[in-house]
Parts: C-alpha cells; structure tokens; sequence
C-alpha cells in the first residue's frame, strides 16, 4: 500500500499513537526506577541513622564494660569489680598458643586454696572439649556459641542409635491393649 501525499509532509495518525504508546511505556520505566532508586536512598538514610545509634551504643557499653573490668597482666582473665566472679577466655589463649584450660585449673586451685568466694567463669569457649574439661577443671559457668552447645547433644551416633530405636518401635505391634 503506498502512502498518498496531499502535499503535507508529517507523520499518520498511527505512527503518532505508536510513537506515544512507546514514549509512555518508556516514561512508565524511568519513572518506576526513579521510585526504586529513591525508596533505596531513603532506605539508606534510615540504616545510616540506625548504624549511629547502634555505634553510639556500642561506645557506652564499651566504656561501661571497660570500667567493669580490672585486666591482670599475666593472663587474660577479668573480674568484675566488686563482685564474685572471674573470667578465663580460654579459646583466646589457645589460638595463641597457650592451653587455656590449664589456666582455669591453676585459677580452680588457687581459689580453692585461699578459699576465695569466687565463681570461675570460663568463656570463648571453641568446641565441646572446651566443655568438658572446664567442668572437669571445677569452672562455675562456661559461655559458648549455640553452635558449640548444638554439638554437645548433636552427635551422628545419636541420630544412628534414635533411628534404630524408632525402626524397632515401628515392629511393636501398636493394637495391644495394656
């Protein structure tokens, strides 16, 4: 089909509808990324805000803590001013060649000797050895991650043996009456 010219140059009807049809998608775009790159922003200034009270906190408790602590020169262990407590950071002192644990005895027996009304808190504790030996070692409170304590109970054997339990269990007729 060819186009007739009256005489007028210039583009159809169609070709405009097409063009602003096109024009509006585009338009429709821009704007709608412009919306997500300013709720992003806003969104920034928010957690901005957030982190700042955060770190301000974190400076309070920081300097609370540090006047709560009296730090001994030969090892690293802290007791609250005041109180009966004293901290051993036993996973520290292996990761720099020390074995913390062996410190914690030597804290039990002193303590024990002068009779010090002092409860041995055992912290930065790394894996359930840690555990077991701070108990052994007479400490008051050991402190871990959830992970450590998940793998104090977490153990492939138990899974094997609760397994066999259950497959065991399913052979007992159910329908037996007491």
């Amino acid at each position: 089909m060819q186009r007739q010219s009256h005489g007028r140059a210039g583009f159809s009807l169609v070709e405009l509808l097409v063009a602003s049809a096109i024009f509006l998608v585009l338009l429709g775009g821009i704007a709608a990324l412009y919306s997500n790159a300013l709720r992003t922003v806003l969104f920034g200034y928010q957690a901005q805000g957030a982190f700042e009270k955060v770190r301000a906190s974190l400076s309070v408790l920081e300097r609370d803590l540090a006047g709560a602590f009296s730090a001994r020169p030969y090892g690293d262990r802290y007791n609250f001013f005041g109180t009966g407590q004293g901290f051993t950071f036993v996973g520290r002192l292996d990761a720099v060649g020390h074995v913390g644990m062996d410190l914690v005895r030597q804290i039990r027996t002193i303590y024990d000797h002068y009779d010090y009304p002092t409860q041995i808190i055992v912290a930065a504790v790394r894996h359930p050895v840690h555990v077991l030996e701070a108990a052994l070692a007479g400490a008051d409170v050991c402190t871990m991650f959830f992970d450590v304590m998940k793998q104090l109970y977490d153990h492939p054997l138990t899974d094997v043996g609760i397994e066999m339990f259950l497959n065991d269990w399913r052979k007992v007729p159910q329908d037996a009456e007491p």
